[in-house]
């Protein structure tokens, strides 16, 4: 009957029908559910669009509270890198490197820091370093095959391509760049 559904032979209530506090109830609790659905989209988006920022923020911030951290520095480091801050990213890791000159990351921010900055011999030394101290990082190895191969060095580019592959094998970058220089 609440469906509007009668019986054969029996007339239809349906046109009677009026929403009852139950129906109410129900309306107001989707209206809630969908107007949380739309805040958190709104506060998902503007989290989104800001996301880089904060994380140097909190890399920051981070720092800021413990500024003989290693790896605080290094996390900044890493982060100043994804935002193409690399002047900001070496001062992280040379500091890095003052407070524990054998964290192998620290020479690895570094170098990469330098090689985007267009010191591309002194970063292959700092990458170098880093592969002296732990050879098993398919991020370094990866970086290390791109200084290579900006040196034309093909040959070694591909060595450590395929090392980074080893150690990593889902990196889509490595496949992509050994297929090209193949």
């Amino acid at each position: 009957q609440s469906l509007g559904v009668s019986e054969p032979g029996k007339p239809s209530s349906a046109a009677a029908w009026r929403p009852s506090s139950i129906a109410w109830r129900h309306c107001l609790a989707w209206l809630a559910l969908a107007g949380l659905a739309v805040v958190l989209w709104l506060t998902e988006s503007r989290r989104v669009r800001l996301g880089e920022l904060q994380d140097v923020e909190m890399a920051h911030a981070v720092v800021t509270h413990v500024p003989d951290s290693v790896s605080a520095r290094n996390e900044l480091a890493r982060t100043l890198i994804n935002v193409n801050r690399f002047g900001d990213a070496m001062i992280q890791a040379n500091m890095a490197i003052r407070l524990e000159p054998d964290v192998y990351k620290s020479y690895v921010y570094r170098g990469v820091a330098r090689i985007e900055s267009g010191r591309h011999e002194q970063g292959l030394e700092d990458l170098l370093e880093a592969e002296r101290l732990h050879p098993r990082d398919a991020y370094l190895q990866y970086h290390l095959a791109m200084a290579k191969l900006e040196r034309g060095r093909d040959g070694e580019a591909i060595r450590h391509l395929e090392a980074s592959r080893r150690i990593r094998p889902g990196n889509a970058d490595v496949h992509y760049n050994l297929g090209v220089i193949r």
